[in-house]
């Protein structure tokens, strides 16, 4: 079990923030259930990542039940083995376990089956939640509501006032989180401080400090972090265009391979609009494409559910779906930071491969990015030295 804490120590640090320490903090509740589950190290990333899969799988075996009924069995079993066989789903997420991704990813998915369920209330509350895990539950979660809500809309079961109340429910359910976090959550520094203490010493590996550092630096920077990740995009990475147009293409793909070409502007809206956003603003393509195909396979398995003679998947449609994704398949697996292997062997041969480590990278994007390391460091040796 400590080889995955070690492993992962990236994302591990990240948990290290939850609400008994450090109050309202965003971002905490990933964490706070990795202390719930446990309060040792090694134990509660092996125990989160259990309970993150748990979360995502139950509304998703809900959800596959009711299209198994709504559809035949040869649809059925095509539309499972897309989500259960895309390398962009689970094979992709298999790789990167410990991140809260597959969390948020859960919350995403019960906000469709409540939505289905015409619990609407509760499909925003399950947005808003996902919001205090991390920031790409409402990037992707609200495109997803805002699909779901048009086509109720055009359908003539919300009114004008009905929507109304449920954009207006949303729009302040994120205000009051954002505002709350600001004024209940713990500072910065002391938050650097925490997830330092937290951290253990495996960290005195140099690779393992680094990657903590880097956590914590995310977690408290701000705006410095923002541009910094925006820096190693625009200026750092040389394929960084390249994975670019591949997500998006990728993302066409699964258009064609889910029943959502009749769709063309719900799957812009879906799957692209928030996978270019995160593109823009923030590193690692591969979380976001794999984010932006399980928005597309939710939003396709809303409309089977809704109109499953309409939006059946016809024999043809399923062979030209099989073809692409076998040929996505024989590319590779998305990791967090790549659209797959066989983009990256492109770009190694075009001389376009990743050009700096992470080291050049934060020197160079934030120089003395550190002092947000090494000012907690100093407190926590006050700290210690005052205890003894």
């Amino acid at each position: 079990m400590s080889y995955i804490a070690d492993a992962e120590i990236y994302s591990r640090t990240v948990l290290a923030a939850n609400f008994y320490s450090d109050g309202f903090v965003r971002r905490g509740l990933g964490g706070t259930i990795a202390k719930a589950l446990s309060g040792n190290w090694n134990n509660s990333i092996i125990l989160f990542i259990a309970f993150s899969v748990t979360w995502f799988m139950v509304p998703i075996l809900s959800l596959l039940k009711r299209v198994a009924v709504a559809l035949n069995a040869r649809q059925a079993i095509y539309f499972a083995a897309v989500l259960a066989l895309s390398p962009q789903t689970f094979f992709g997420w298999a790789r990167d376990l410990s991140r809260t991704d597959l969390f948020v990813a859960g919350w995403l998915a019960i906000a469709v089956v409540a939505w289905v369920d015409q619990r609407r209330m509760l499909a925003v509350s399950a947005i808003l939640c996902g919001l205090l895990v991390h920031e790409t539950a409402v990037v992707f979660g609200l495109p997803l509501l805002a699909a779901m809500l048009a086509e109720d809309w055009r359908a003539g079961v919300l009114n004008r006032q009905q929507v109304t109340r449920l954009t207006g429910i949303a729009a302040a359910g994120i205000a009051s989180i954002i505002f709350l976090q600001m004024g209940f959550g713990v500072s910065n520094l002391t938050l650097a401080n925490h997830m330092l203490r937290e951290t253990p010493v495996l960290t005195d590996d140099p690779v393992h400090r680094l990657y903590r550092d880097i956590a914590i630096y995310m977690a408290v920077a701000g705006p410095d972090a923002l541009k910094t990740a925006i820096c190693y995009n625009f200026e750092m990475n040389k394929a960084y265009w390249l994975q670019f147009a591949s997500c998006l293409a990728v993302l066409i793909g699964y258009a064609l391979i889910l029943p959502l070409r009749r769709r063309p502007t719900t799957a812009f809206i879906v799957m692209c609009v928030p996978a270019v956003f995160m593109m823009l603003i923030a590193n690692d393509t591969g979380r976001w494409l794999k984010l932006s195909v399980l928005c597309g396979w939710l939003i396709s398995a809303f409309y089977l559910l809704r109109k499953p003679e309409g939006d059946s998947l016809r024999n043809g449609v399923i062979a030209q779906g099989s073809v692409i994704l076998t040929i996505l398949l024989f590319m590779g697996t998305t990791k967090h930071n790549n659209i797959n292997p066989m983009l990256d062997r492109i770009a190694l041969s075009a001389s376009l491969g990743d050009p700096v480590s992470l080291r050049v990278w934060m020197d160079t994007c934030d120089p003395g990015w550190e002092r947000y390391i090494q000012t907690a460091e100093v407190q926590l040796q006050r700290e210690q030295g005052v205890r003894r």
